[in-house]
């Protein structure tokens, strides 16, 4: 670790800051650290791998499942987790974390994409829509088995599948980064993005 002084305050240095690009363009961007291209966005449109870049896929947020299988997104007191929620602003629709049967197709999908000639997998959208999120059945059930305080459940729903996740993209050995969401510091809280439990995981993260 370095440390540097500022101000005559003291601070420690402890990650190591990159600048990278996400780009609706298969290729790399020049200028930046790393590029990261839209591979499955939250409309659910999936494209093809793009070769020697990090390939982002959304992964609870689509648009095209949730009008598909209304009966996967994931529900509050509040309403449903989509767009034509006015009260909560959501910019796509969510499906529920729970959802197995979505889970494999997106670890399928993670697989396949590894095994393409790309850097790494860029994840985002890895966590609940909200704190209120998810009290379907689905989850309601799950939740209560485990006997479990509510939010140390929540990160141990998204850690679980981030893990699986990080073991098929390191078998075929590429990286694997994860969005966080903006002031990521309360994001176990909001969305079950536990930092500490993550980084076990995770090559990098990317905060927007």
């Amino acid at each position: 670790l370095e440390y540097h002084q500022w101000s005559g305050f003291h601070y420690q240095e402890k990650f190591r800051i990159k600048i990278g690009v996400l780009t609706n363009e298969p290729e790399p961007v020049e200028g930046f650290d790393f590029t990261s291209y839209y591979f499955k966005s939250c409309t659910g449109k999936i494209n093809k791998p793009a070769k020697n870049i990090h390939n982002k896929i959304i992964c609870f947020g689509d648009n095209r499942t949730a009008r598909k299988k209304p009966e996967w997104v994931a529900t509050s007191k509040t309403g449903k987790a989509t767009r034509i929620n006015k009260t909560q602003g959501f910019l796509w629709d969510h499906i529920c974390p729970n959802v197995e049967e979505y889970k494999t197709t997106l670890l399928n999908l993670i697989s396949n994409t590894s095994k393409a000639q790309i850097t790494g997998i860029h994840l985002d959208c890895i966590g609940f829509p909200g704190p209120n999120y998810c009290q379907c059945q689905r989850c309601t059930t799950l939740y209560k088995k485990t006997q479990m305080d509510w939010i140390e459940w929540k990160s141990k729903v998204i850690t679980d599948f981030v893990s699986k996740a990080s073991k098929i993209v390191k078998e075929n050995k590429k990286t694997l980064a994860v969005t966080l969401q903006p002031d990521p510091y309360f994001g176990k809280e909001r969305y079950g993005e536990d930092l500490h439990s993550l980084e076990k995981h995770v090559d990098f993260f990317i905060v927007p």
